[in-house]
């Protein structure tokens, strides 16, 4: 399949016309799916492929394009994190074309990624419990100190720095990049070195979240930013070496 001049309205208008010769839009739906695989452009590829596995399109060239369509599109679902949709396309593809040289492939993707969605979950509900643990202890330590006259900041401190830390080492971006946010917000540029460190620490996680979530603009923002305040700190983690990863001219 050519790389060049790939003019997807134009075989999106082909596909969607009726008129056509079922083969000619077999083809052009084979050149939509490849296209978008070859361009590393799973969101586009995950709408298109999507509405081919719909069509009943004859084969070409050997190929089907509703059962590829299937394929691809479990396959750009996981690369966007849509995981808990994976296992519901596996069935819908399966039931479909139960006798396809893919199912194997599809049954088994769809039963690991059954199998991380369940994972997932219990690290989220053993994160919330953890966090919850947390802010009743350092409530009760708040309020000890405020009973002595002492200064609370400290614990406001920890508390915003284990609630960025602890999804960031379990790798639940959507979690990790809103919390080490807040925590960046409030927090940085930090006035000790141990303050600093964390800081330091909490952008290198909102960067490789934000990747992880494929926000790849504010990632590159973000690191812009990070070397910008801290320059030597910035050398000092993976930020840069992480963004160097995103595809040129990868779709968000």
């Amino acid at each position: 399949m050519p790389t060049h001049d790939f003019q997807e309205a134009e075989l999106r208008a082909l596909l969607d016309d009726p008129h056509q010769p079922a083969e000619e839009r077999s083809a052009v739906a084979l050149e939509l799916i490849d296209g978008y695989l070859i361009r590393s452009r799973p969101r586009s590829l995950a709408r298109e492929a999507e509405r081919i596995f719909r069509m009943d399109l004859p084969r070409y060239l050997g190929r089907l394009p509703a059962e590829q369509a299937g394929w691809q599109w479990m396959n750009a679902l996981g690369t966007l994190g849509h995981h808990a949709k994976v296992p519901e396309v596996g069935e819908a593809f399966l039931r479909r074309f139960p006798d396809s040289p893919l199912a194997p492939a599809v049954d088994s993707l769809a039963r690991s990624t059954a199998m991380r969605v369940a994972s997932e979950q219990r690290e989220r509900r053993e994160l919330e419990d953890s966090l919850r643990e947390l802010d009743e202890k350092l409530a009760k330590e708040r309020a000890r100190l405020e009973s002595r006259g002492e200064p609370t900041t400290r614990v406001s401190w920890e508390l915003a720095r284990e609630r960025c830390d602890r999804p960031a080492h379990e790798r639940l971006h959507d979690v990790s990049v809103v919390m080490c946010r807040s925590f960046l917000d409030a927090w940085a540029p930090g006035e000790t070195r141990e303050e600093r460190l964390a800081v330091r620490k909490a952008r290198e996680a909102e960067i490789i979240a934000l990747v992880g979530l494929r926000r790849y603009t504010e990632a590159r923002e973000r690191l812009a930013a990070f070397r910008a305040a801290d320059p030597e700190g910035e050398r000092q983690t993976i930020a840069s070496a992480i963004v160097a990863t995103i595809p040129s001219g990868a779709e968000e």
